[in-house]
């Protein structure tokens, strides 16, 4: 049976594929609209999703109204998988408001906290080209410094960047993102605690 096909693949560590995992006699089951494929033979069913080559779960059931339960739930959490990344790409995707002169705010950091600021010099209706601005202390703590953004300073190079129409912000770097500056101070690690 299938056990022993599993106990025969031993030490061997090759990528395994569907045809593996899917019981001989098996009938797939139709998914509608979903990207997910059930095989069922009799209690025994085994489910994958999109082009997934391990399954997602594999079970035999104890009676068919538990497998077709299952069956079902699965199909269904992923046809509303399915609508929640199309519904988020359409968002993201959607046309950004940003302007010409907005600024942008970028908080990172790991054991310090640095502030970037950046301004939008050009606007297309998918993305922006900004470029650094300098920052002005407002008011300092003892490891903290208040910085506001300098309009019109700029250093460095522009950079084209895509915008997440869904909050208007940009991708910086792998770790850190800029959105909407509000105008108020941002706080970052004052130069003596670590910059």
């Amino acid at each position: 049976g299938f056990q022993d096909q599993l106990n025969k693949r031993g030490g061997n560590r090759m990528p395994l594929s569907r045809e593996f995992y899917t019981p001989k006699n098996a009938s797939q089951i139709d998914a509608g609209k979903s990207d997910a494929t059930v095989y069922v033979d009799g209690l025994i069913a085994i489910g994958f999703h999109g082009r997934a080559q391990t399954p997602d779960w594999f079970i035999q059931f104890k009676s068919e109204e538990d497998r077709d339960l299952h069956i079902r739930q699965f199909i269904e959490s992923r046809i509303a998988h399915k609508e929640l990344i199309s519904e988020r790409k359409a968002a993201r995707e959607k046309a950004h408001t940003l302007k010409i002169g907005d600024i942008l705010v970028s908080s990172w950091g790991y054991d310090q906290t640095n502030v970037d600021f950046y301004q939008v010099i050009k606007t297309t209706s998918r993305t922006v080209t900004i470029q650094s601005i300098a920052q002005a202390v407002e008011n300092s703590e003892l490891t903290y410094d208040g910085v506001v953004a300098a309009r019109d300073s700029f250093y460095g190079k522009p950079m084209q960047k895509v915008v997440d129409g869904a909050s208007n912000s940009v991708r910086i770097e792998s770790f850190a993102y800029a959105h909407p500056w509000n105008g108020e101070a941002v706080y970052q690690t004052n130069p003596l605690f670590g910059h």
